[in-house]
């Protein structure tokens, strides 16, 4: 699944639908190259919803990164999500996420706990 593939996704029921991110993240470690792992990321997804939009941006550029993967260009025009997105809705966990989220998802006010994206 590409990016793009999950924007949709989300785009439907992000509440029903955040499950697939976990499946992104999984078949993008298990790409077999790095230009196989660069192309589930590469191109911009085309929905408006910017809270989506900043999600995607911010695990794009993770994945990127923890990968020696080349971040795509358009992840750097994506702004930040208001209100914050937090990818639980346990208030424990979203003081954890808030304390540890990256800082490619804080800076676009994501909130999560990095673990739970951990090979």
């Amino acid at each position: 699944m590409k990016i793009s593939e999950l924007a949709q996704i989300l785009l439907e029921d992000f509440e029903k639908n955040k499950r697939h991110i976990f499946t992104f993240v999984n078949e993008f470690y298990w790409a077999n190259s790095k230009k196989q792992k660069y192309a589930l990321i590469k191109d911009k997804p085309e929905i408006k919803e910017i809270r989506i939009l900043a999600l995607l941006a911010s695990l794009a550029e993770w994945l990127a990164q923890k990968e020696d993967v080349p971040v795509p260009e358009w992840v750097e025009k994506i702004g930040s999500a208001i209100p914050a997105v937090y990818l639980t809705s346990n208030d424990t966990f979203k003081m954890i996420a808030f304390r540890d989220a990256p800082i490619v998802f804080r800076k676009r006010h994501i909130f999560i706990d990095p673990r739970s994206f951990e090979k």
